[in-house]
């Protein structure tokens, strides 16, 4: 059962007048006639069938939004007026349907173009009423020119035209101008409003954004990734434990003085530094198909190698292209943060750039901060059983990973 809002509208009005005529000096009269009208007609459905509401994703890029709607199959097609079938996308009347019930409205009072993309249903479980079919819609919108992407009216009344019982809840999933790209942000909910019987615009002000802000945060995700990146971070410190070293006969000898440390280990970094911002941008564009689980147990495998490296010599002198080599697998583990971001051409291009800055910097943090104790521990004895201690915990480590990392997949 469903009610347009003139249906419901001489309906309360009928109700109305037969509790003011009955109670005449009732207060909130418009409520009450409401939960009233809600009581006589919806009170059984709403109690036998409680239904999801619509939650609405917005991805806030620099020149348009994306809009993500998932949203009950049953209520929707209540609101429609007809069943959809699995070709909703080549459905013409479908299509047209969004746009006549989603409008959005900038500053200068201009429409803007809101473009159906695509639509898909799909099985989903909520505590309240178990599994349902959803489905998902998404929407992409382009202001006018010169307009204000960050603040608009949204006039949304898709379901809720039909169904006055729905409620479309919105969230803000990424706002890369504002620096915000994994937190959910909640910013309003769009339902009927009682006492009038209207669906009020939803104002939406996103606050202050910049290319700079988004910059900024994609260069401290980088930092993040290699400071908090257990695997990366050891792959770094077991390729530079035996760089202040000497090899003779294929052992791993004394140490090999400053200028020959500093040069092995900047020589490592930048190679490792070649190596993964290649695959960095190949991966993050998906011109690089790879598989999440094969790059995963690589990663383990390019730890492994090397601590057999600071156990016993077995690339000396070639360290750089092991470094650079290895460097191409860790740059596909650090592309796949990337990829998953929503993002448009100039969003991704500097988000590439300030990822990889942000790698860069941690990384020359984490030499500056190993070097001196590396030069100090490689002139006495005991840094040989540090060395071996080193590769034999690395070892360990990279063993479990694969194994892990195979088993989870």
């Amino acid at each position: 059962m469903y009610l347009t809002p003139t249906q419901f509208g001489e309906i309360e009005q009928a109700i109305m007048a037969a509790v003011s005529k009955s109670f005449p000096k009732v207060a909130n009269l418009h409520q009450v006639c409401y939960l009233l009208f809600f009581t006589l007609f919806f009170g059984e459905i709403a109690y036998a069938h409680p239904m999801p509401n619509t939650v609405i994703e917005l991805t806030i890029q620099h020149k348009s939004i994306q809009m993500d709607i998932l949203m009950p199959l049953s209520e929707f097609e209540l609101a429609f007026g007809q069943k959809i079938g699995s070709n909703i996308n080549e459905n013409e009347q479908f299509r047209r349907y969004f746009q006549e019930h989603i409008r959005l409205q900038g500053k200068d009072k201009q429409t803007w173009e809101v473009k159906f993309i695509s639509a898909t249903i799909q099985e989903t479980n909520s505590e309240i009423v178990g599994k349902y079919s959803e489905l998902a819609v998404r929407i992409q919108i382009f202001p006018k020119t010169d307009s204000d992407i960050r603040y608009f009216l949204l006039f949304y009344d898709v379901i809720i035209h039909q169904v006055i019982t729905h409620e479309a809840l919105l969230n803000v999933v990424q706002d890369w101008e504002s620096g915000q790209h994994e937190n959910l942000l909640p910013i309003g909910v769009v339902k009927l409003d009682i006492p009038t019987g209207k669906i009020f615009p939803l104002e939406i002000n996103l606050g202050e954004g910049s290319l700079w802000k988004g910059f900024k945060t994609m260069l401290v995700l980088g930092a993040n990734h290699i400071a908090e990146g257990t695997d990366h971070l050891l792959f770094l410190l077991i390729l530079l434990v035996p760089a202040p070293l000497l090899v003779k006969n294929k052992k791993w000898s004394s140490f090999g003085g400053l200028r020959y440390t500093v040069r092995k280990l900047v020589s490592i970094i930048t190679a490792f530094t070649a190596g993964h911002s290649v695959t960095l941008l190949l991966g993050t564009l998906a011109w690089i198909p790879f598989s999440s689980q094969l790059i995963e147990v690589m990663i383990g495998f390019s730890i492994l190698i090397s601590a057999f490296h600071a156990y016993r010599p077995l690339f000396f002198g070639k360290e750089i292209y092991i470094a650079a080599g290895f460097g191409l697998i860790h740059g596909l583990a650090f592309s796949d943060t990337l990829s998953k971001l929503h993002l448009d051409a100039l969003q991704m291009g500097l988000s590439i750039f300030g990822f990889n800055v942000g790698i860069e910097l941690m990384q020359i943090c984490i030499m500056l901060l190993v070097l001196p104790p590396l030069m100090l521990l490689s002139k006495r004895p005991i840094y040989a059983n540090f060395r071996i201690l080193m590769s034999c915990l690395a070892a360990f480590a990279a063993l479990f990973w694969i194994v892990e990392r195979i088993a989870g997949g």
